[in-house]
């Protein structure tokens, strides 16, 4: 691969990982009740009485 190919690649990659939305935070399963899915994460349930 040529420099300038090289060059464009990591242009792209810089871009696309900009554009990538962060990591949410890991969900403790032990630490709650219950859990939803919100907005692309697990988090804990409001007010979960069983």
């Amino acid at each position: 691969m040529t420099s300038s190919w090289q060059d464009a690649a990591h242009r792209i990659v810089a871009a696309l990982e900009r554009l990538a939305p962060p990591v949410p935070a890991s969900a403790d399963p032990h630490a709650h009740p219950a859990y939803v899915w919100r907005d692309g994460a697990l988090v804990a349930a409001r007010a979960f009485d069983p």
